[in-house]
C-alpha cells in the first residue's frame, strides 16, 4: 500500500511535473508566439518604416526633382524672359524698319500712281491722236475713193468726148474728103478748060505739052494741110 501510495505520489509527482512542464511549454510556446508575433510586429512596423522611408525618400527625391524642374523651370523662364525682350527688341527694331521701309513703299507707290497717270494721260493722248489719224483717214480714203470716182467718171467722160471728137473727126474728114474730091474735080475742070483755052489760042501749039498750072500744088497743099489739122481740133 505504501508502495502504490508512493507510486501513486510519484505519478501525481511526475503528473505534477508533467503538468508543470506542460504549463511550461505551453508559456514558452505562448512566449514564443509571442515573441514571433512581436517578431512580425517588429518586422511589420520595420516593413512599414521602412516603406515610409521609402516613401519618404521618394517623396524627398520627386520633391527634390520638383525643386530641381522649378528651378529648371524658373531658368526656363528666366531664360524665355530673356530671349522674349530680346525678341521684343528684334520686333521693336523690326517694326521701325518695317515703318521706314512702309514709308518708302507709300513714296514709292505714290511715285508709282503718278507714272501711272502720266501713262494714263500719254495713253488718252495717244487714243485721241490715233482716232484723229483714223479719222483723217477715213476721210483721206472717202477722199480717194471720191477722187477715184472722179477720174473714173472723168475718163468716162473723156472717153465719150474722144469719141465724140473721133467721130466729128472722121465726118470733118469724110467732108474734107468731098471738099477735096470736088476742088480736085474742080481743079481739072479749070485744068482742062485752061487747057481748052490754050489750045484755041494757040493752035499751032497744040502738039507741045502743055505746062501744069501754078495753083494745083498750093490747093493740095492746103487740102493736105486740112485732113491732117481737122481732127485735132
Amino acid at each position: 500500500i505504501q508502495a502504490l501510495q508512493a507510486r501513486s505520489a510519484a505519478e501525481d509527482e511526475l503528473l505534477q511535473e508533467a503538468r508543470l512542464r506542460g504549463e511550461a511549454q505551453e508559456r514558452a510556446i505562448e512566449s514564443a508566439r509571442s515573441r514571433k508575433a512581436a517578431d512580425q510586429a517588429l518586422d511589420e512596423k520595420a516593413t512599414a518604416r521602412a516603406r515610409v522611408e521609402a516613401q519618404a525618400a521618394e517623396l524627398s527625391r520627386v520633391r527634390e526633382e520638383e525643386e530641381k524642374g522649378a528651378i529648371a523651370t524658373a531658368r526656363a523662364r528666366a531664360h524665355a524672359q530673356s530671349h522674349a525682350e530680346s525678341a521684343e527688341r528684334i520686333r521693336a527694331e523690326a517694326d521701325k524698319s518695317a515703318t521706314a521701309l512702309a514709308g518708302e513703299r507709300v513714296r514709292a507707290e505714290a511715285l508709282a500712281l503718278e507714272a501711272e497717270q502720266r501713262k494714263i494721260e500719254a495713253t488718252r493722248a495717244a487714243l485721241a491722236a490715233a482716232e484723229t489719224r483714223a479719222r483723217a483717214e477715213a476721210e483721206v480714203r472717202t477722199l480717194a475713193e471720191t477722187r477715184r470716182g472722179n477720174a473714173t467718171q472723168l475718163s468716162q467722160l473723156r472717153g465719150r468726148i474722144l469719141a465724140l471728137w473721133s467721130a466729128r473727126a472722121r465726118h470733118r474728114a469724110f467732108v474734107a474728103l468731098r471738099a477735096s474730091a470736088a476742088l480736085v474735080a474742080i481743079a481739072g475742070a479749070v485744068y482742062v478748060a485752061s487747057i481748052a483755052l490754050q489750045s484755041t489760042e494757040r493752035p499751032l501749039q497744040s502738039s507741045e505739052t502743055p505746062k501744069e498750072p501754078a495753083i494745083a500744088a498750093p490747093v493740095s497743099l492746103k487740102l493736105d494741110y486740112r485732113l491732117h489739122t481737122e481732127p485735132r481740133r
